[in-house]
Formats: C-alpha cells, structure tokens, sequence
C-alpha cells in the first residue's frame, strides 16, 4: 500500500477563506504530490514530470491513494 508523508499541515486561510488542506507526498516516490484542489477535488502530480498522475475530477484522498497504489505497485 502506498504512503504518505505529509509535507504541509492544514491551516487556516483567514476569514471568508476557511482551510487549507494538509499536502502530502508519496513515501519511496517524493516526487509525487497528493492534494486536495478546492476542497473537493484530490488529484497526485509528478513534479518531476510536471504533469498529473491522477488528475482532479472529484476524488476522494482515499480513492487517490487506492489508484496511485494500483498505478505504482503494479507487475
């Protein structure tokens, strides 16, 4: 199963603004970042590639995980 290590907290964005969500990246591939786009939306980008692993379209963390697991662990 793939982990994450997180690399920013949630914080709070001022009034109006609410919170931000907590940024991750994936434990062995660092490169990797998961977060959340707008509070709905979680998404994986490769920074070393500069394009998304998995792109934003109404993800939960949980099921950017499942896919990411899928998607690295694969043989």
């Amino acid at each position: 199963m793939v982990k994450l290590i997180k690399t920013a907290p949630t914080g709070w964005a001022g009034n109006g603004f609410g919170n931000n969500s907590a940024e991750y990246v994936v434990e062995g591939s660092e490169h990797i970042v998961v977060f959340d786009r707008g509070g709905v939306d979680w998404c994986a980008f490769d920074t070393k590639e500069g394009k998304y692993v998995i792109r934003p379209y109404g993800m939960k963390k949980k099921q950017v995980i499942e896919q990411l697991d899928d998607i690295l662990n694969w043989h």
